[in-house]
């Protein structure tokens, strides 16, 4: 059987609704208004399609503790995704690659969000400063000082200007590090 997708708009919510349709590979709005291909007599693409799009309204919904406990389901089973950046690859789409990694971030996914953000960086997209700072927080917040050092840099070279939250959390790490010229370095350079 083969399907069409059709997105409808709900105020600033979408929703998915399937319906048979006669063509083979159809491409589909999602996500900010993107395309993804979707090769429809692939049962396995549909599930993870439904996962990525129950995943993406959890998000949108604001529904963020029932989101990290879905998405923390969805990376520990592997039966949908093997890993975030899978999912990223999948859906590619700045937006949600976006709130996946707050997301990461805010359930102290630590080794998955630096991933994604990696692989987010590879792909040329630039996370939002919400974001970075969220992954700055949990990586200060997790004792990982060299992390935090590395992704700031990251940032930095990104040509990004970051807000006086990333730059504490840079000379914070630092500290912590116990390089103080690293430290009042990045403060003067605020």
């Amino acid at each position: 059987v083969n399907y069409r997708a059709n997105t409808m708009g709900f105020g600033t919510r979408s929703a998915l609704r399937l319906r048979p349709n006669s063509h083979f590979n159809n491409s589909i709005s999602f996500f900010c208004s993107q395309s993804l291909t979707l090769c429809e007599s692939d049962p396995q693409y549909q599930k993870r399609l439904q996962k990525v799009q129950k995943l993406e309204t959890l998000i949108s919904r604001g529904r963020t503790i029932t989101a990290r406990r879905f998405l923390r389901s969805l990376l520990l089973t592997k039966t949908a995704f093997s890993s975030l950046s899978e999912l990223h690859a999948h859906v590619s789409k700045p937006f949600f690659s976006d709130n996946l990694l707050w997301l990461c971030s805010v359930s102290k996914m630590l080794d998955e969000a630096t991933d994604l953000y990696s692989t987010m960086r590879k792909d040329g997209f630039v996370p939002s400063t919400r974001s970075v700072n969220r992954l700055l927080r949990t990586l200060v917040d997790s004792r990982h000082f060299e992390k935090t050092l590395a992704v700031f840099a990251d940032v930095i070279d990104s040509g990004t200007r970051p807000d006086a939250v990333a730059y504490g959390k840079a000379v914070q790490a630092a500290v912590m590090l116990k390089d103080l010229d690293k430290g009042f370095e990045l403060m003067k350079s605020m």
